[in-house]
Order: C-alpha cells, then structure tokens, then sequence
C-alpha cells in the first residue's frame, strides 16, 4: 500500500509539473501567433475576443492531455481485452460487442459535426460577451461615478442570456444524442442478459461463464461510456484547434525576407496602402535621413497615423523603401527592432514602475539613473519608487503621467527611428516643450517622425511634410 501510494503521488507531481510546463509553453507559442496577426485582421477581432479564444484553446488541450487521453487510452485497453474474455465465453457475444464499437464510432461522428458548429457559436458567444464586460468594467471611474446600478443589467442581461442559452443548447444536443447512443448500449446489453439467462435456465450455459460475463459487462459497457464523455472534450478540442489554424495561422502577416540591421534613409514615393479595403494615396515624395526631424502636417483624419504605421509595415503598401529597399521585401520583425513608436495609446500593465518602462527586461542601474535625472522622469519619481506598483490601465497615474512613461520606453530604447503620434497631447505646452528637447537630444543624429494636435512643435522640424490626398503630386520640403 506504501509503495502504491508513493508510485500515485510521484505520477500526480510529475504530472501537474508537465502539464504546468505544457500549458505554459503553450499558452506562449498561441501568443506569438496571435501577435503576428496582420494589423487588420488583429484589429477586427479585437484582443480581448483572441485572448479569451486563446485560454479556451488552452484549456481545452490541458483537459485532454491531462484527463481525456488518459481514459481514452484506458477505455481502449479495457475494452480489447473484454473482447478477448468474452470471446472465452462465447464468440457470438464478443462479435456482437464488436459491432457496438463501430456503432458508437460512427454515431458520435455523425454527431460531431453538429456538435462542432455549435461548440464554435458557443465559444465565440462567450469570448464576445467577455470582451464587452472587461472593456466596460476595467473603467472604475465610469464604473464608479454611475448612479444607475440597473445600466450595467441592461447592457448585458440580453447577452448573457444568449451566452447561457448557447451553452445550454449545446450541453442539451451533446447529452441528448449521446444519451441515445449509451440507451443503445444498454438495450443490447440487457437482451445478453436476457438471451444468457435463457442459456443457463436450459443448462446450455455454466454459472462460471455467467460470472465471467457478469465481471466483464461492467468494465466493458463503462468504458464505452467513458468513450462517450470523451466526445465533448474532443469536440472542445478540435473547435479550439480549428480556431488556431483559421483565425490566428490563416491571418498571419505575410514577411519579407530580407533583414535589415540598421535604418539610414525612410523615401516616401506616393505611399499607397488599402484601409479596410479601400486604397489610400498620399501625394508625398520625400527622402528622409538620419539627423532629420520630420513633422507630418494635416487635418484630423488626413492619414497623418496612417502613414506612420504604413512605415511599421503594419500593412502591405507601395512607394516606400527603407534604405532603397521597398518594405515589403524586408523582414518586418527586423524593420521593427529598429523602430520605436509611440502611439497615442499608452500600455500600462499592473506591474511595478520599472518593469512598465522595462517593458519585458530588467533596467540596468545606469539606465535607471539616466532617467531619474530626466525631465521626463523626475516628476514620477518624486512620488513614487522604481518599485511602486501601478495598477490596471495606469488608473493611479495622471493622462500626463501615462504618456511620460511612454517617452521614457524611448529613452532607454536602441532604435534608428522614433515615430511619435501626438505623444505630448496630455502635457501642458512648459512641459510638453522640456519634453520635445529631451527626447529629440537623445535621438539626435536619427531619424525622428512626429504628429502633434497643434503647431507647437514646429520650429523644432528640420522638415515638414503636408499630408494630402494623391490629386497633385508635389516635393515635400
């Protein structure tokens, strides 16, 4: 009993471990897929909708590895050798158990595609409604200065319904059906009680080969119906599997092959990229090189953050090159290793301070002594420690505070171009001029891109470049 007990807890040490491992190197590998989405189609799903997908893909593969494959492969064992018993007894009997597997086979894959659809409409019901209830919730001061508890019953009263009723229908067709296929498992087993019973009653049977098929029913009609539960968990699995392979491999961006190390020259020849669907051109021709200060002039909704991320190859676009090579022959993870953007949304993660300028590193102790002495940084520091913890959405710092942390990525960055979109909106025009010179000293002799809400900036660009429809192509100076 000892060494029973201690082989049980040795296999459930070993086991939690792996599949802790699995989970995580899975998780891991499901990320970096959906990161390399193309923009449009990261976009249009929404992140909180992929992560929610992500768990449950997740989820489902620990479940079966964990629980379904065992029994599967315990059920399968089990019930070859009931065959082999029951063919001891008679092979009548074992025949006819026989043909039960490929009813039950058969059965439940008529039943799976059905099942399929429905699991998918299920996961992405709920996957929809989480991403609502997060986007809403996250926000404690929307949260918190409503007066009308009953709103949020409102908003998502109808969508939980439809969430749970999803779940239900589903839970109720899986049930259901293979209820049916376990009734005809049992209507079989019961006439071989009734057929064996007549064979002993006329002395054509032994009680031994009674109680042998009394021993092997059971274990034999029991792991068939483990075989049946496993139908949900595969099903699970293969919905989660499929959305792997037709919503995060099926839309990743498509790369260029050639990697580039460095960034010299940015030319502008007509830009040209499509935004959900409809092509934009931009009437630009400019050549951009190191030690360039660019400022992109035009109204709101001109395309000025357009063309920043068409400099990303956040899509596929023509007439621009990086360092003459048109961008869509180049490595985007390569262009991007030597770009730092700063966007107008800042990501503040419920991590420390430094870990949320770090950003996914360790900060040197010179690199945390350069930014303590920045403009940048000191107004955050005379409140806080490297080590204070910032909460959701950076909901304990200032809008200000929020776009500083951001400048400071940048500082502490190793890039050949700095793309700013309207980074300083949130800081009064004293600082927002302190700012300006700080990060423009830092990237000097680069190449330095940056929109701003208003033309305080200005004297400041080496060049500017005035956004404007492709009708009159013009040099931009």
């Amino acid at each position: 009993m000892i060494v029973t007990f201690v082989i049980q807890t040795f296999m459930i040490w070993f086991r939690e471990r792996y599949a802790a491992n699995f989970n995580t190197r899975h998780l891991m590998s499901l990320i970096k897929k959906m990161v390399r989405m193309s923009y449009d189609a990261y976009s249009h799903f929404e992140a909180s909708y992929l992560i929610d997908r992500i768990f449950t893909a997740v989820d489902a593969n620990y479940l079966f590895l964990i629980t379904s494959f065992g029994v599967l492969a315990r059920s399968i064992l089990v019930i070859g050798a009931s065959l082999v018993l029951l063919a001891t007894v008679s092979y009548g009997i074992s025949l006819m158990m026989m043909v039960l597997i490929p009813i039950n086979y058969f059965g439940f894959r008529l039943i799976n595609h059905q099942l399929k659809e429905r699991m998918n409409r299920m996961q992405e019901a709920s996957a929809a409604t989480h991403k609502d209830l997060i986007a809403t919730l996250s926000n404690s001061d929307s949260v918190k200065s409503s007066g009308d508890v009953d709103r949020y019953s409102n908003l998502f009263s109808k969508s939980f319904r439809n969430t749970f009723q999803t779940l239900a229908q589903t839970n109720q067709f899986a049930q259901i059906t293979s209820g049916g296929i376990s009734f005809l498992n049992q209507l079989v087993q019961n006439m071989i009680y009734v057929y064996t019973s007549f064979l002993i009653a006329t002395n054509q049977w032994s009680v031994t080969q009674l109680i042998i098929l009394g021993i092997v029913f059971p274990i034999f009609f029991e792991s068939l119906g483990q075989l049946t539960k496993l139908n949900l968990d595969y099903n699970s699995l293969k919905v989660s599997n499929d959305f792997v392979t037709n919503d995060l491999d099926h839309n990743s961006e498509r790369q260029g092959t050639i990697s580039i190390d460095h960034i010299k020259t940015i030319t502008l020849d007509t830009p040209a990229y499509k935004i959900g669907g409809k092509e934009l051109s931009l009437a630009i021709m400019a050549e951009i090189s190191q030690g360039d200060i660019i400022y992109l002039k035009g109204k709101s909704g001109s395309g000025k953050s357009s063309l920043l991320k068409a400099i990303l190859a956040f899509r596929p676009s023509q007439g621009i090159t990086i360092n003459h090579i048109a961008i869509n022959e180049i490595n985007h993870l390569s262009l991007r290793k030597r770009v730092f953007y700063l966007s107008q949304q800042v990501t503040i993660l419920s991590q420390t301070l430094e870990a949320n300028i770090g950003f996914g590193r360790l900060l040197t102790t010179e690199e945390k002594v350069f930014l303590s002495q920045t403009a940048v940084m000191r107004p955050i520091l005379e409140k806080r420690s490297w080590k204070t913890e910032l909460v959701e959405n950076g909901a304990n710092l200032s809008g200000g505070e929020r776009q500083r942390i951001a400048i400071a990525r940048a500082l502490v960055a190793d890039a050949d171009v700095l793309l700013m979109d309207e980074i300083l909106s949130s800081i009064d025009e004293e600082n927002s001029l302190i700012l300006m010179s700080e990060i423009l000293d830092y990237y000097r002799d680069k190449i330095v891109i940056f929109t701003a809400h208003n033309a305080l900036h200005l004297n400041k660009a080496t060049k500017v470049i005035e956004i404007k429809r492709n009708e009159n192509l013009q040099k931009q100076s």
